[in-house]
């Protein structure tokens, strides 16, 4: 699984020839363009206009989740992972994280673990910061469908290719090695699994 993260400031507009990387007819909303069935040229076009304008990072997560001892599958745990990366990254202390519609995530759910990974934060750090979540379908949302053709670019170029792009991957097995990350996985799972 490859969760890609972009950042950018609250009113930051996209630039047109992202918009017309993802769409050439014009983005708007209710139109998706899916990554997959993307020309290289257009993926080049949409991963090119990302990497000038925006601080993009990927995070390869090769698990898709954990399991928990009730058997089942926690979903949220590589991107929360992924959120807490890129929170420590960027010098801010507030943020607005939108995930991609998915029928094993509830709203709900993202928020309290939004919540705990704050208080994760705090405690770790003496940072504060408010992590608001929100579920939307990526046909509304020219944010969820740029990190879509990111993600799909992770997969599918070598570290050097996104280099050129302005756009690094950081390994699981590199960052987990940390003894924040290592904490937080296993506070999480012991929150879950309650």
């Amino acid at each position: 699984m490859l969760v890609s993260l972009t950042a950018w400031a609250e009113g930051a507009r996209f630039s047109q020839p992202l918009t017309e990387g993802l769409n050439p007819a014009g983005w708007y909303p209710g139109s998706e363009s899916k990554a997959r069935v993307a020309s290289p040229q257009r993926l080049n076009k949409v991963l090119g206009q990302v990497g000038r304008s925006m601080k993009a990072q990927l995070l390869w997560l090769p698990l898709r989740t954990f399991q928990l001892a009730s058997g089942k599958q926690d979903p949220l745990y590589p991107y929360l992972i992924a959120i807490l990366a890129r929170v420590l990254a960027i010098n801010a202390s507030s943020f607005t994280v939108v995930l991609d519609q998915r029928s094993d995530i509830r709203a709900e759910h993202l928020t309290t673990d939004l919540e705990h990974l704050a208080d994760f934060i705090y405690v770790e750090t003496g940072r504060r910061v408010t992590l608001q979540g929100l579920l939307m379908d990526s046909k509304k949302s020219l944010g969820v469908q740029t990190a879509d053709f990111l993600a799909f670019g992770g997969m599918h170029l070598l570290i050097p290719a996104l280099a050129a792009f302005n756009i690094r991957r950081l390994e699981y097995e590199t960052l987990i090695g940390e003894p924040i990350y290592q904490r937080y996985a296993r506070l999480h799972r012991e929150f879950a699994e309650r």
